[in-house]
């Protein structure tokens, strides 16, 4: 995989993005019923990273039922994964090997943070925002 493919890729695809610079880093985004969200991609010689953050300010009272909502819904997905980082920001992530990726493993990357974004942003939200629905992740299955 090379920095020409993936605008092959993108282009080809209906994906419209910005080069960053002359760096092997590039943002394109997605318009869902819940907002816009950016997404970076990032090429090194083994791996390619996507990033969507997320923007969304997490209560601090709110953190750690974030944090295990957050776990959870990594167990349920696949290929992609949240992130927490120390200050709060949010993201949700895809690393894919180079080695051996085909097209369409990349399209589907792209399309998987899609996905699942429209599917978990706004509880995701709602959660990092609301108190008693933080506390209600801090207690969810442990029955």
């Amino acid at each position: 995989m090379d920095p020409s493919t993936i605008e092959k890729l993108l282009k080809g695809d209906g994906w419209p993005y910005n080069r960053i610079e002359d760096k092997p880093l590039w943002q394109t985004g997605i318009k869902t019923s819940s907002g816009s969200f950016r997404i970076f991609i990032t090429l090194t010689e083994h791996w390619i990273f996507l990033q969507m953050p997320l923007s969304i300010k997490v209560k601090e009272e709110c953190r750690l039922g974030l944090y295990h909502h957050l776990l959870r819904k990594n167990f349920e997905m696949n290929f992609a994964k949240f992130v927490m980082e120390e200050e709060g920001t949010v993201s949700l992530n895809v690393e894919v090997p180079t080695e051996n990726m085909q097209g369409s493993h990349f399209l589907d990357a792209l399309n998987m943070l899609s996905s699942y974004i429209e599917k978990y942003y706004t509880e995701i939200l709602t959660v990092s925002q609301n108190i008693r629905e933080a506390q209600n992740s801090l207690g969810a299955g442990e029955e």
